[in-house]
């Protein structure tokens, strides 16, 4: 221990001694905003869509399965090897007009360099092995001095933003049903995943399932046989009591609370992160079912594939609402240091590749093209509740207000205003409890759905009013009730599960494939940007 004790002050010397060096500036800390009002109360579930139409997991099938390593005691590039292969049916490739990775305080080829490499590496270590004893004025002092070393040179490494960082997602076809010869036989649906680890010991990237319609990173983890989940590293990881997560698609997650790092990666085959979260808090998931079905337990996967969906080992949350059990979404988590604006974008490319930018610049606020609403308050948050480092505030499951139009010719059916709308990669654009919107609208809904979608040939849109006080379309579809192709004009029809009480829009991945969409945390308003 005391041979630890040196070498971490022996590092916090030299690192300071480089922090004072001509040359190497030190970038100041952003705030974010305003703190949210509103009474405490409970969370929500995430809205699924059509899921009358979606059979239970056991007769799931996928385009593209996606095979996990087992062993991680096989050398590191076999397993990333073994999932690089698996993956095969994702392509992959990085964005081009847009920078790949944060610009550092430090020197570039500081952190590239193998000096840099080891020295990121054992700041890492030591920073684990400090965390591991009592809070005391040396091992606290000690812990200080390590952060400040890592956060001036090597700031992506400890949850700080100081440029726009660009993560690859990658989308994804599901099959609800069977597929045979390659084709699928029920339902196919898009989705984003994202790849990422927890905690640190060297773990593997896996892909989690990118979520924007519900808070919080439930990883499914294998606790009797934790080389069944390499994802989560050997080490850095704090556990702590029960919890379980459920989702209106059937879905229920049961593990524990855990406190770690959030690693963000380009592929599998990645073995150097893009960016490195502070300690936040996760959910530790150690059995997925489906009703009945056991798709993940304590030993790992059931039937050998994916527990989610055939594609996914759990589900990255990054709705911005509240959770009274503080497993929230990560990235409202980070530090955005001066000349950032806290939030992220995120840009569905049907035809190419699909990413997340973390850390907003004017460009991504003040796009002329762009549409920017004001987003709704969480009023489950406690007053005075804001995100961890960023200090931006909560805001509501259904985001934003619009009015929801359904026309056919020159007749229109349904003109509602100031309806909620949830913006969702998880799910396809669902219409939730039309039966409590007003009494003549419930009785034109009911007679313009069938078999819990819309009819086909129906202009939808919706319209909203911006902050500047504009009223704008968007999110204009012709319906279909081409039930195969759930994610392609479909609007479902799902009424008594999620907020049971509430008329509202989930948007589904639509609204993402047509605009780049802005979360601007700061300021508290949602961009479309065509």
């Amino acid at each position: 221990m005391v041979r630890w004790l040196q070498m971490s002050a022996a590092a916090a010397g030299i690192g300071l001694a480089l922090v004072a060096a001509p040359g190497t500036a030190i970038a100041d800390d952003g705030t974010g905003g305003s703190a949210s009002a509103g009474s405490a109360g409970s969370g929500r579930g995430h809205a699924n869509a059509v899921h009358s139409l979606q059979p239970k997991q056991s007769d799931r099938a996928v385009l593209s399965p996606t095979v996990r390593a087992l062993e991680v005691s096989k050398a590191r590039t076999a397993a990333v090897s073994a999932l690089s292969a698996a993956q095969s049916g994702r392509q992959l490739s990085l964005p081009v007009a847009r920078a790949t990775a944060a610009t550092i305080t430090a020197p570039a080829t500081l952190a590239t360099s193998p000096i840099g490499v080891g020295l990121q590496l054992f700041l890492e270590s030591a920073a684990n092995f400090l965390a591991g004893f009592p809070a005391n004025p040396i091992t606290d002092a000690l812990q200080g001095a390590v952060w400040a070393v890592r956060r001036t040179l090597f700031p992506a490494t400890v949850g700080v933003v100081t440029a726009p960082i660009m993560v690859p997602l990658t989308l994804v076809n599901v099959c609800f049903g069977t597929v045979t010869d390659g084709s699928c036989s029920g339902t196919t649906v898009q989705r984003l995943g994202i790849w990422a680890t927890l905690g640190s010991g060297n773990p593997i990237p896996q892909f989690f399932e990118f979520d924007t319609g519900a808070a919080g990173f439930h990883a499914a983890y294998a606790s009797n046989d934790p080389t069944a989940s390499p994802w989560w590293g050997t080490s850095g990881v704090t556990t702590g009591a029960p919890i379980s997560k459920s989702f209106d698609s059937g879905l229920n997650y049961g593990g524990v609370e855990a406190t770690t790092t959030v690693s963000f990666y380009s592929s599998a085959a990645s073995t150097t992160a893009l960016l490195t979260t502070g300690r936040v808090e996760v959910g530790q998931m150690n059995s997925i079912t489906d009703g009945k079905d056991t798709l993940w337990n304590a030993d790992g996967p059931v039937d050998g594939t994916a527990p989610v969906d055939g594609q996914f080992y759990g589900d990255f949350g990054a709705a911005p609402s509240y959770e009274a059990n503080g497993i929230s979404n990560v990235l409202n988590e980070l530090t955005f240091a001066k000349g950032l604006t806290a939030g992220y974008r995120i840009d569905v490319d049907a035809g190419g590749q699909s990413w997340l930018q973390i850390g907003l610049t004017d460009a991504d606020t003040e796009d002329p093209a762009g549409q920017y609403f004001a987003m709704v308050p969480d009023p489950s948050a406690p007053g005075g509740a804001t995100n961890p480092h960023s200090g931006t505030r909560y805001f509501a499951p259904q985001l934003f207000l619009a009015a929801i139009n359904i026309t056919v010719g020159a007749d229109t059916l349904i003109s509602n205003s100031e309806v909620g709308i949830t913006p969702d990669t998880g799910a396809d654009t669902t219409l939730h409890n039309t039966d409590r919107s007003s009494q003549s609208d419930a009785i034109t809904y009911a007679g313009i759905t069938d078999g819990h979608v819309l009819d086909s040939g129906l202009n939808f849109s919706l319209t909203g009013t911006t902050t500047s006080g504009s009223s704008v379309s968007f999110l204009n579809l012709t319906t279909n009730d081409d039930k195969q192709h759930a994610s392609n004009g479909v609007v479902g029809v799902q009424n008594g599960t999620s907020d049971k009480e509430v008329y509202y829009l989930n948007s589904g991945i639509a609204l993402f494939v047509q605009n780049n969409v802005v979360y601007n945390m700061a300021d508290g308003t949602l961009g479309l940007i065509p």
